[in-house]
């Protein structure tokens, strides 16, 4: 199988192991497993910033413009660490999909600082939020600064989806004077250039000149609190997709939401019975009394009602503890998984 990997495709798995390995940062996930064609990360991912921001769209949502850039301040902060780790290391591209969210709200980033491809949303189209410096997109070897330059890139992609304080407004309609538009005066010839020296060397004061027109636009900001919105705003958007039960042929393995599926290949009884809550959930029955629960679990026993009743006690607790939990219920007499879980075969689609 090796040989069939390409070797680009393996350099880019290695070098995004070692580099979430050397890099002690709590927004960049640790490697948890790898192998030639993937690398697992120990991070449950409930969506991207990418899928955030599309969805936020949707629903007529913005984000707080000191927000965004207290989520700048902490993409700086993880390049930071990773230039420590690695003084050599750039990529000059960034990715509204390298910027996860987990299903607790926490951001993390990934595989910043190399080539890693995460540029296709949920349905596999190009995302549109994807920022490459001018250097790297001629095809030139990509330097630090070019981390910063596709940083500063992407953010202006996301300015559509963005709420600007009306004192930030105030200072992008002045004419020339304020210290706001000295600063992209000054972005413009020393970070968006082409000429990548210039940028090298002036970038401190680049950043110097940013945060000083900032302050003086009336903006506070903060990387911890831009985080805890993102998390936020992500929950509300996206955590309806944890409502998801996953359900293999026959009940074999189930998976709640985003959590690690749950094997019954050797619980004949609780596979059998989740089979056909499963069943019934999809064909939005009435759920399943007690003797169809009987026959589900044991088809081919007789079984004396006590006996009976305690069997089905004991799978249902099983299947509960497993990780069906509040999921399965037992009302007016019936069993069923609850009306909001949304009950999937392996291969359908999640995001519906």
């Amino acid at each position: 199988m090796l040989e069939a990997v390409a070797p680009e495709a393996r350099a880019v798995v290695a070098g995004v192991a070692r580099l979430h390995a050397a890099v002690a940062h709590p927004c960049l996930p640790p490697t948890r497993d790898r192998s030639a064609t993937h690398v697992e990360l120990d991070v449950a991912p409930l969506g991207t910033l990418a899928q955030v921001l599309v969805r936020a769209r949707e629903e007529g949502l913005t984000i707080d413009y000191a927000s965004a850039l207290g989520l700048g301040a902490l993409t700086a902060e993880v390049l930071s660490a990773i230039r420590a780790a690695d003084p050599d290391r750039a990529s000059g591209r960034l990715s509204g999909g390298q910027i996860v969210i987990d299903v607790a709200g926490g951001v993390h980033f990934v595989g910043l600082g190399t080539p890693l491809q995460l540029d296709a949303d949920a349905s596999g189209a190009p995302s549109p939020f994807v920022a490459t410096a001018p250097e790297v997109a001629r095809g030139d070897a990509p330097v630090p600064s070019s981390d910063v330059c596709a940083a500063a890139l992407f953010a202006t992609l996301v300015v559509p989806y963005l709420r600007f304080p009306g004192a930030l407004g105030e200072a992008l309609r002045s004419p020339s004077s304020t210290p706001l538009a000295e600063a992209a005066r000054y972005f413009d010839a020393h970070v968006a250039t082409h000429v990548v020296s210039e940028r090298e060397a002036d970038l401190s004061v680049v950043m110097a000149r940013f945060e000083e027109a900032w302050r003086a636009a009336g903006l506070t900001w903060s990387a911890r609190d831009a985080a805890d919105e993102l998390g936020r705003l992500a929950r509300r958007l996206l955590a309806p997709s944890l409502a998801i039960l996953e359900v293999a042929p026959g009940g074999a393995r189930f998976r709640r939401g985003l959590d690690a599926p749950v094997d019954l290949s050797n619980r004949a009884a609780p596979r059998r019975i989740l089979e056909a809550l499963a069943s019934d959930g999809q064909a939005e029955g009435p759920g399943l009394d007690f003797e169809q629960m009987v026959a589900a679990g044991w088809p081919d026993e007789r079984i004396l009602p006590a006996a009976a009743r305690a069997r089905v006690h004991m799978a249902v607790s099983t299947l509960r503890k497993l990780g069906l939990g509040d999921w399965l219920k037992h009302e007016d007499g019936r069993y069923r998984l609850a009306r909001s879980v949304r009950i999937v075969r392996p291969g359908e689609a999640r995001d519906r």
